[in-house]
């Protein structure tokens, strides 16, 4: 199905992203999803993103110009700022041969906003600005970002992303109010991440079949956890939760899928909980696989470290869990444990692992899981359809071209 109607021309637009992800490879695909539904709606879509390398090619309807700027989750504070400017200086020259109708600049990190403010200027074209993590708010506040030359420089350049856009989309409500804050007069559209509904339509059998490639029962109560092991997730509550007293005599299981910076330590929590380290941490798996984790599990975990701050990320473990029907337990507060415990859709648990697991033994002894499940699944459907999330992106860039006519 088209998402333009015949008497819409089609345009062009480069679409920047550091983290760009295809389905067979580890990592969030919702520039994927976008982009590839863009194009089959007509637009000619050039995805500029980092790599390994420097390389060029087509996927899915759309080209990619990939330049050599490696990332990665494990890497320390300082390479990653070498990382980010990098990727700005070279997605710059090589989106400004491009020759777009519409720029869409995508972050994180803030300093895609580089590249997509040198096309706008220098090719006199809109910018749309999507704002994945409301930086440099949170690592202000969380402490993690302390030096004044880089903090004054990144407020500049967040002023200089909002003001110079024609449009900025937040990902959640809390992302969209600090939008607004800085730049009041911003127009701002919520398009939270999206729940790929056919990616996790996975089979009994395959779900299965992850569990005995595991060694996990098919008997077990088993937890996932997928996404970054950077600094501000938790799952080491996960590993704890599983561990405590309260479920000792049941076979809960806990699988974790990422990587970054905690590994280590997660490792470590892993041999103090008496439990391998490999049967628990399986590393970074592509989105294809990630659908059989999902499906094979009882229930899906998000997990952040304390910190208000937090509250208002749009996490793609949550929305991934709603595609495939499963139920999420929460161990922080936030627009998504609300939204989804009010849904009757998952928990919210204790952040101390041992209260958490009289609660979480409390719901395994219920009838509510299967219910869950049908409003977990429900939510994908009504709420977060990648489909209609598209539509409302190609809307805002359509907006944005006619702007300049």
């Amino acid at each position: 199905m088209h998402l333009l109607t015949e008497t819409v021309p089609a345009h062009r637009v480069t679409y920047i992203h550091q983290h760009f992800k295809r389905p067979d490879e580890p990592g969030g695909s919702r520039p994927y999803e976008f982009a590839t539904r863009l194009a089959s709606s007509g637009w000619h879509v050039t995805m500029v993103c980092g790599g390994t390398e420097d390389r060029r090619y087509s996927v899915a309807g759309f080209d990619v110009i990939q330049v050599k700027s490696a990332y990665r989750n494990d890497m320390g504070r300082l390479r990653r700022i070498a990382s980010f400017l990098s990727f700005s200086f070279a997605s710059s020259l090589r989106a400004l041969r491009t020759q777009p109708d519409v720029i869409f600049a995508s972050s994180t990190p803030l300093t895609v906003a580089i590249p997509g403010l040198i096309c706008k200027w220098l090719l006199r074209k809109p910018l749309v600005f999507e704002v994945r993590d409301l930086w440099p708010e949170v690592p202000i506040r969380l402490g993690y970002l302390r030096n004044r030359w880089l903090i004054r420089a990144a407020r500049r350049l967040e002023h200089a992303a909002y003001r110079g856009s024609e449009a900025v989309v937040g990902l959640s409500p809390q992302m969209c109010e600090g939008i607004r804050r800085v730049h009041p007069s911003a127009s701002v559209s919520l398009i939270p991440n999206t729940s790929q509904i056919q990616t996790f339509a996975v089979s009994a059998e395959r779900a299965k079949e992850f569990r005995t490639s595991r060694g996990i029962p098919q008997s077990s109560t088993l937890i996932s956890y997928v996404g970054s092991l950077g600094e501000t997730y938790d799952p080491s509550w996960l590993i704890r939760l599983a561990s405590a007293s309260p479920l000792r005599g049941r076979d809960v299981r806990v699988v974790i899928v990422g990587e970054g910076t905690m590994m280590n330590p997660l490792r470590e929590i892993c041999r103090e909980m008496r439990l391998t380290p490999n049967s628990v941490l399986l590393g970074p798996l592509p989105k294809s696989d990630i659908a059989a984790v999902y499906a094979a599990s009882d229930l899906v975990a998000s997990c952040l470290i304390d910190a208000p701050e937090l509250a208002g990320n749009s996490l793609n473990k949550v929305f991934d869990a709603y595609a495939a029907g499963r139920p999420v337990i929460f161990n922080h507060g936030g627009w998504l444990s609300k939204l989804t415990t009010e849904a009757n859709a998952g928990w919210r648990l204790s952040s101390d692992p041992e209260k958490a697991a009289s609660e979480l033994a409390m719901i395994l002894d219920g009838e509510d899981l299967k219910k869950a499940r049908i409003a977990s699944a429900d939510l994908a459907v009504t709420r977060f359809d990648v489909s209609q999330a598209a539509a409302k992106l190609e809307s805002i860039l359509q907006s944005a071209v006619a702007a300049r006519l």
